[in-house]
């Protein structure tokens, strides 16, 4: 296939960064030289989980060998480009991208003030598995990645388009490789997070991918056989919450952005804390519960005011990143609180677990005051290793050894609050 190119990355102040998002010009040539195709690229949230990528959305927009020169010579900026396309096309690829940029970054005047930040190139051979057993005629790349600006090469081999579980592709090919002799690792980046990661002067990501494990059990009894089979060097901590949602009058953030906008205090040793979380994109499959979330510090007195006043307009607490996001992401202006859900949470260690060592695991009792509800629950936070092997391991420990039920998880605290509302 010959040279892959990406020749533009765009930013504006770290917004597209912040929100996961990035905007790239990918120039694609044969061996020769001569230009391939040139597509603009947007992607939003994009993470990776045991080897397998995600990507919440992806627009692409092919450029004609006219603009991309205009690009490329710097004689267009991608700015004048996506606003030139708002202004002529009433629908299109490229005015799909300039949209979606826009709301990212709060208008479409934002997008003259795009910045390229780099670029990175890469060698692709894509290659036709004939003999694969796991899915017929199975495509792979083998890409040689060369990031200039730090002189890291990377190595790597991708599947594209799997139509069947991933993991009997992964299975195959782990298989293959070792009867090769071949060591390798998962991938946990996409080439633009090592781009990113290894940016000179990139600034930190305000958010970041929260993946974790969630367990369901049918009452108080299974909860306190779990709590009890710690032993007090695995106890960490004790902590009582109060989790306070907010929306917008019609309800907006919920049903439109799929989004969560909490407060919450928690109080551990007699001591509270105040903490502002957006929880973006948010979805809980076979006991997997992924978002995209960031939290920050917020002042106790102002959530009582936001709890007791009527629905008011967040422009006022736009300092606190958090509702910053809220405005420049959402354009969320007004906010109502609709309600709140308490928990006790037990933190511990399990010290023992061999999928991943020294491994958290919180176990929760939330109590849904509204509807009397009450939910028992098991959550594993920040797992490193594919979620398989630590489910794997946990079943056996709880079904096999110790006779304790469970569900995976289908949904988050927020969706049971908002499922039980009574204007549900």
């Amino acid at each position: 296939e010959g040279e892959v190119g990406d020749k533009g990355s765009y930013s504006y102040n770290g917004r597209l960064h912040d929100r996961g998002a990035s905007l790239r010009l990918r120039i694609v040539r044969t061996i020769d030289g001569q230009l391939r195709s040139a597509i603009l690229t947007m992607k939003d949230h994009c993470s990776y989980e045991g080897g397998s990528v995600s990507r919440w959305a992806t627009r692409n927009a092919p450029l004609s060998s006219e603009q991309t020169n205009a690009l490329l010579a710097t004689t267009t900026t991608v700015g004048q480009l996506l606003n030139a396309a708002l202004v002529s096309e009433t629908s299109g690829p490229v005015a799909d991208v300039a949209r979606a940029v826009s709301t990212i970054l709060g208008s479409n005047a934002q997008l003259s003030h795009l910045n390229h930040v780099g670029s990175f190139h890469t060698s692709r051979l894509v290659l036709q598995w004939t003999n694969a057993t796991s899915q017929s005629g199975l495509i792979t790349h083998l890409d040689h990645t060369r990031f200039p600006h730090t002189g890291v090469e990377r190595f790597e081999l991708e599947v594209p388009n799997i139509e069947v579980p991933v993991q009997d592709v992964l299975e195959e090919l782990s298989q293959v490789l070792r009867e090769m002799n071949i060591p390798f690792e998962l991938g946990t980046e996409s080439k633009y997070q090592v781009f990113l990661r290894n940016l000179p002067r990139a600034g930190q990501a305000a958010s970041h991918m929260s993946n974790d494990l969630k367990m369901v059990f049918e009452g108080r009894s299974s909860y306190d056989a779990v709590c009890a089979s710690f032993t007090p060097e695995q106890t960490k901590s004790t902590v009582s919450q109060i989790s306070y949602f907010f929306d917008t009058p019609d309800s907006a953030l919920a049903k439109k952005h799929n989004t969560v906008f909490r407060i919450r205090q928690d109080t551990k040793d007699g001591k509270s804390e105040t903490t502002a979380a957006l929880k973006e994109q948010q979805a809980v499959n076979e006991g997997q519960n992924f978002c995209w979330s960031q939290e920050h510090a917020f002042p106790a007195e102002l959530l009582q005011a936001m709890i007791s006043g009527d629905p008011s307009s967040v422009l006022q607490y736009s300092t606190f990143p958090v509702v910053a996001a809220l405005v420049g992401k959402l354009d969320v202006r007004v906010l109502k609180y609709i309600g709140h859900i308490s928990n006790e949470r037990r933190n511990f260690i399990w010290s023992n677990s061999k999928s991943q060592p020294g491994l958290s695991v919180r176990l929760d009792h939330t109590t849904f005051p509204h509807c009397g509800v009450e939910r028992f629950e098991l959550e594993v936070p920040n797992i490193e290793v594919p979620v398989h092997d630590v489910l794997e391991e946990l079943s056996q420990v709880l079904r096999d050894e110790m006779g304790i039920p469970f569900e995976l998880g289908t949904e988050s605290k927020f969706q049971v609050f908002l499922r039980t509302l009574p204007s549900n």
